[in-house]
Formats: structure tokens, C-alpha cells, sequence
């Protein structure tokens, strides 16, 4: 099966997930691992320029509501995703894969799809079981920053520049400086374009706990996995049931904008691969479709 094609769109607003191989925790939340993945996000929008309009870090997977309006979506997870690969693993002391596969990218068709979308982001530690509230869960979540409106300031380390200062100190006789390695930067998170006309006269508070609301009710108000042990988990367990299903290409609770979706990713993508049989034969003027990626010439095919 053809993996789908990644679309550059700088308007679209994406929902991006990503989970961890075979579905083991090993982003169990706590105090140190918040920090990790905090500072990794907000070095790496500073960086990339990317807007993010909510989050929710899992033990296993996370997503990620966001725009790249500089058309960079894929460079900033490319690295995202290294560096929590990186620093988690060797948190918890593992080596080897991370990642299940490269991330999920979603486009939401419409300004309503793009609310869904960020209340599915902000109460999936409910929809999971895992808490009663929102607010409960220990891992991060972008909920109560986007009712503050204030950004949070996390630490980045550099390992190559540690490993560097700490072998410049020894060979110095000295203590290793953590400013050497260490910069703070600010997780910023921006409010949903047309949020005023998306809250409908509500506030955002109001609306995450009318989900909550019916989420608890579609389970039962049965009892959840809770604060406590969530934090005791061990980040090499694997739960016991996972979902297998594909995820849609497009994220719209719409029948009809899933339609026009499919009809026009399928005419996007023929005319892509078109593009590229023909760049990649050496036609370097091969007219490739809007908000597309043009192959890497080192795929070139033989004459």
C-alpha cells in the first residue's frame, strides 16, 4: 500500500498523532519526562515557526493540533519526534526504535472539524479512561494554558553540547557549566482562528466539560485508571487492547467534505506521481501539483 502523500498547505489546520512501538508506555508522565518533551516542542516551534493550537503528551502516542504556515510541518516532527526518541530512551534506560511508523498527519476540511479536533485533543485522557477531569491528568496538556493564555517556559539540553562541556571541564579540573548546554525556551499556544464564532457564546472551559460530560456517560462513569496509578506505570508495559483501525486521511465529521477530500486528493496525487516519473527521469521542469514535495534526486530512476 502506497503511503499517503504529504501536502505542504500553509493554511491547513492539522491533527497530528504519533505512537510509540507495539503501544508501550514509555512517555509515562512525570516531572522530569514533562520537561524533556516540553523543552523539545518549544525549542523546536521556536525554531520552526510552527503555531500550535493544543496538545495532549499520552504514555504511548500524542497529538498535536497545528499550522505551518512557513510550509515546515515535516521538518519540525522530523525532529520532534528524534529528540523524544532520544532523551526518553535514554530516561528510561532502552535502546532501539521508538516510534510505531511516521506520524499521522489529518487535515481538518472545516473551522468546525478544527474544534472537534481540539476538544478530541484536549479530553483524550478521558476518552482513554485514564482520568475523571482533564485537569487530573499529569502528562502535558495544552487545556490549562489555553485558559490562562500564558506560555510556559521548559529547558532544552543539548547532548552534543553537554558531552562537549563536560569533556572541556574534566580536561579543565573543573564543574561543568549547565548554561553551557542548557537554554529555556516558551511553549507557545495560540487560540483557534474564528474561536470567538466556534465557542457559540460559550466559554472553552464550558465546552471541554460538556465532552467530558457525555464521554463519562457513554463509559458509565466507570471507574478510570486515576492520577496515582498512572504515574506508577511501568513505561515498558503494553496495553492490553489496541486500536488497529486505519485513520482517515482528513479529519471532518462531514460526509460531504469527505467526499470532495477523497475527489481531489485522488486528482492531487495522480498528477503528482505524473510529476515525479518525469522529474525523477531527469525532467527537472516537471510541473508538480500545489503544496506538494518534490522528490529527492537521490531517487532518480535509470534511463
Amino acid at each position: 500500500m502506497t503511503r499517503p502523500l504529504r501536502n505542504t498547505d500553509p493554511g491547513a489546520i492539522r491533527l497530528i498523532t504519533s505512537r510509540t512501538e507495539c503501544a508501550a508506555l514509555f512517555m509515562v508522565p512525570g516531572e522530569e519526562l514533562n520537561e524533556i518533551i516540553g523543552g523539545i516542542l518549544a525549542r523546536f516551534q521556536e525554531k520552526y515557526g510552527v503555531e500550535i493550537f493544543g496538545l495532549t503528551i499520552l504514555s504511548n502516542h500524542f497529538h498535536i493540533l497545528c499550522r505551518s504556515q512557513l510550509r515546515n510541518t515535516c521538518f519540525f516532527f522530523q525532529e520532534v519526534k528524534k529528540e523524544i526518541a532520544l532523551k526518553v530512551n535514554r530516561l528510561i534506560g532502552r535502546e532501539g526504535h521508538f516510534w510505531h511508523r511516521r506520524y499521522d498527519d489529518q487535515a481538518c476540511q472545516t473551522e468546525g472539524d478544527s474544534m472537534e479536533a481540539l476538544l478530541y485533543i484536549v479530553t483524550n485522557p478521558v476518552k482513554h479512561q485514564l482520568v475523571d477531569r482533564v485537569q487530573n491528568w499529569p502528562g502535558l496538556n495544552s487545556y490549562q494554558q489555553m485558559l490562562d493564555g500564558k506560555p510556559r517556559a521548559y529547558e532544552f539540553v543539548s547532548y552534543t553540547k553537554k558531552a562537549a562541556e563536560l569533556k572541556l571541564a574534566a580536561s579543565e579540573n573543573r564543574l561543568p557549566k549547565p548554561e553551557a548546554y542548557t537554554t529555556r525556551h516558551e511553549l507557545k499556544i495560540s487560540p483557534l482562528p474564528s474561536l470567538e464564532k466556534l465557542l457559540q457564546g460559550k466559554t472553552f472551559a464550558q465546552l471541554v466539560d460538556e465532552r467530558v460530560a457525555e464521554l463519562r456517560q457513554r463509559q458509565n462513569n466507570a471507574r478510570v485508571l486515576g492520577r496515582k496509578k498512572i504515574l506508577r506505570q511501568s513505561p515498558f508495559s503494553v496495553p492490553e487492547n489496541v486500536s488497529r483501525t486505519p485513520r482517515p486521511m482528513c479529519y471532518t465529521k462531514c460526509l460531504e467534505a469527505m467526499n470532495i477530500f477523497r475527489q481531489t486528493y485522488n486528482a492531487w496525487s495522480v498528477a503528482y506521481f505524473e510529476a515525479s516519473k518525469k522529474f525523477r527521469r531527469g525532467f527537472l521542469d516537471a510541473i508538480f501539483p500545489p503544496d506538494s514535495m518534490k522528490p529527492p534526486l537521490l531517487y532518480m530512476l535509470p534511463a
